[in-house]
């Protein structure tokens, strides 16, 4: 089975801490910062299908749609934050 691999991108004009993705930590992400990629083995049972980060000291999440099995490389961007909503876009890559 292959290893696949996710990252974050910060699109938004805000500075992003605390962010999970699918229950992964990620480091903090200024405007335009992007993640390294991490390994990807989700499990229903115990992640969160979320991205979540606090923004301004309020905590902020998105339901997200998981990667299907033949992805192995993927990115989530965080496009913009407005009215209390993350807007996120995702890509495969690679």
């Amino acid at each position: 089975m292959k290893t696949k691999r996710i990252r974050v991108i910060n699109n938004s004009e805000h500075s992003l801490s605390r962010v999970s993705l699918f229950s992964m930590n990620f480091e903090d992400l200024n405007p335009k910062d992007t993640s390294q990629y991490k390994e990807f083995d989700y499990d229903p049972l115990k992640d969160d299908a979320l991205i979540y980060c606090v923004v301004n000291k309020k905590n902020m999440g998105r339901y997200l749609e998981i990667p299907n099995k033949e992805v192995l490389w993927m990115t989530y961007v965080i496009d913009s934050l407005k009215n209390d909503i993350v807007y996120v876009s995702s890509k495969i890559d690679k």
